[in-house]
C-alpha cells in the first residue's frame, strides 16, 4: 500500500495517513514513523509478489530507525540517522557522540562507547573512544582519548582463547594524533606524546629484499623512506669470480666497487681466495670502477717479499667474497695496512701528501756523510722527529705518524749531510 505524503513544510510536522490512521513526522530529510507507528509499511514487493508483513516483522523494521542516542550508527541531531543495536549486551552503552560510529556491542561499563564526536568503535570488547575523530579498530580494553588518535589490540577475556584479561587497559592513545598498537601479551602500552607511532610486538619485520642479519633500518631518501642496510655499509659483501693483480694492486670482481657506502680509506676483507693467500684485510685507495678497486697503492708493483707483500697474483678465482669490514674513520692504525719500503719512490726535501683516507706511519733511516748529519721529518711545517749523527757514516732514523691530509698539508724529510737513505718505510 503506497502512502502519498504531502510536501513537508517544517521539521516536526505530523502527517496522519487517512487510510490507516497512522502518523508520520518530518525530520528535515524524510518522513519517519512516530513512536505509535514503529514500522515503515504494510507490505513489501518482491518482483511481482506482494508480501504482507506480520506484526513482528513490522516491529523489527521499526526498531531500525529511532531518534535515541544509544544507537550504533547515529548522532544527537534531529536530522541525523540513528540506528540502534538489537542487542547491546548485558550493559547498555551511554549516549554516543554526534556523527559517531559504534559497532561494539559488548562492554562491562556503560561508558565504553564512542562518546566523542565523529569517533568510531569498529568492534571488540570494553573499548572506549572519547574524543573527536578518534578511532578504536577493535581488540579488548583499549581507550582512545586523543583527538584523531587510533588504538588497536589487546587480548580477549575469553578463557577459551588462551588469554587472561588483566586489570586496567591494553592500548591507550590519549595524546592527540597518537597511534598505539598493542599485542596479546596482556601488558599495557600507552602513548607518551602527540603524533607518536607505538607498536607493542615480539618482533618487528620488514621485507624489502635487502634484509639480512646485522642490518639496521636506515633512512635513505629525503622523503623519509628507508630500507634495511648495514651501518655505513659495514657488512655489505659481494661474491663471485675475482682477479687479483699485484702490479696494480687491484681486485676485479663484479659489483665490488658498488659495495654500499664504499669509499677511499675503507677496509675490505677478502675470503675464498686460492689457498687463502689473499684472505686478509686491505685498505681501498681507489675505486677504479663498479667492478674493480685498488688497494694499498704504495705496495703495487713492488718486489714481492714477505715484508711488503699485500696482494698476490691470482687470476679468475671463483667463490671469492669481498666484505666492507670497516669505515676509514673507525679503522685503527695497521688494520688493512702493511709496511712497504718506498725509498725508490721518495726524494729528500720534497712534499708528499697522504691521500689514503687513513692515518699512516713513516720510518726513515739515513747514513750520515759527515759528523752531525741530521734528519728532520716535518708534517704541516712542524718538526715531528729529528736525529743527529755523532760521527760520519752513522745510521740515524726518524719516525712520525701522518694523518690523512687535505690538499695543502704535506709531510717531508729535510736531511743535512746525509749521504743516502738505507730505508724509507711507510705503514699504509
Amino acid at each position: 500500500m503506497a502512502i502519498n505524503f504531502p510536501p513537508p513544510t517544517t521539521i516536526g510536522e505530523i502527517y496522519t495517513d487517512p487510510a490507516s490512521s497512522r502518523t508520520w513526522k518530518w525530520n528535515g530529510k524524510a518522513w519517519e514513523g512516530t513512536a505509535s507507528n514503529a514500522f515503515l509499511m504494510d507490505n513489501m514487493t518482491e518482483g511481482t509478489t506482494t508480501k504482507i508483513l506480520t506484526d513482528s516483522e513490522r516491529a523489527l523494521i521499526g526498531s531500525a530507525i529511532q531518534t535515541e542516542t544509544n544507537g550504533t550508527v547515529q548522532g544527537t541531531g534531529a536530522t541525523t540517522l540513528n540506528i540502534v543495536a538489537a542487542d547491546e549486551g548485558t550493559v547498555a552503552g551511554d549516549a554516543r557522540g554526534e556523527n559517531s560510529v559504534d559497532l561494539q556491542t559488548t562492554r562491562s561499563a556503560s561508558t565504553m562507547v564512542a562518546s566523542g564526536a565523529k569517533s568510531a568503535l569498529i568492534g571488540g570488547i570494553d573499548n572506549t573512544a572519547t574524543n573527536q575523530n578518534c578511532v578504536c579498530l577493535g581488540g579488548a580494553r583499549n581507550t582512545v582519548g586523543g583527538i584523531g588518535a587510533v588504538a588497536l589490540g589487546g587480548a580477549d577475556s575469553n578463557a577459551a582463547n588462551g588469554f587472561t584479561l588483566v586489570s586496567g587497559l591494553f592500548a591507550t592513545a590519549n595524546n592527540n594524533g597518537a597511534r598505539v598498537f598493542a599485542d596479546n601479551s596482556a601488558n599495557p602500552i600507552t602513548s607518551r606524546q602527540a603524533n607518536e607511532f607505538t607498536i607493542q610486538a615480539s618482533a618487528l619485520r620488514l621485507e624489502d629484499d635487502k634484509e639480512a642479519v646485522g642490518k639496521v633500518l636506515i633512512c635513505n631518501n629525503a622523503d623519509g623512506s628507508g630500507n634495511w642496510a648495514y651501518i655505513d655499509g659495514v657488512g655489505d659483501s659481494v661474491t663471485g669470480t675475482a682477479t687479483f693483480t699485484n702490479s696494480t694492486n687491484t681486485i676485479a670482481l663484479t659489483g665490488v666497487g658498488l659495495l654500499e657506502g664504499l669509499a677511499v680509506g675503507d677496509v675490505i676483507e677478502v675470503t675464498g681466495s686460492t689457498s687463502g693467500n689473499n684472505d686478509k684485510a686491505f685498505t681501498v685507495t681507489n675505486i677504479v670502477s663498479p667492478g674493480s678497486v685498488e688497494v694499498n697503492d704504495a705496495h703495487a708493483n713492488k718486489i714481492w717479499t714477505a715484508a711488503n707483500k699485500t696482494l698476490e697474483n691470482q687470476p679468475n678465482v671463483s667463490g671469492v667474497t669481498v666484505t666492507l669490514a670497516c669505515k676509514a674513520r673507525n679503522a685503527p692504525l695497521g688494520y688493512g695496512q702493511g709496511w712497504v719500503d718506498v725509498v725508490s719512490d721518495r726524494l729528500a726535501s720534497t712534499n708528499y701528501n697522504n691521500f689514503t683516507g687513513r692515518t699512516i706511519a713513516v720510518a726513515i733511516r739515513g747514513i750520515a756523510s759527515a759528523q752531525y748529519g741530521t734528519l728532520d721529518i716535518l708534517f704541516d711545517g712542524r718538526t715531528m722527529d729529528n736525529n743527529v749523527a755523532s760521527v760520519n757514516l752513522e745510521v740515524i732514523s726518524v719516525q712520525a705518524v701522518i694523518p690523512t691530509t687535505p690538499t695543502l698539508v704535506y709531510y717531508r724529510l729535510n736531511p743535512t749531510n746525509i749521504g743516502s737513505f738505507s730505508t724509507w718505510h711507510e705503514l699504509r
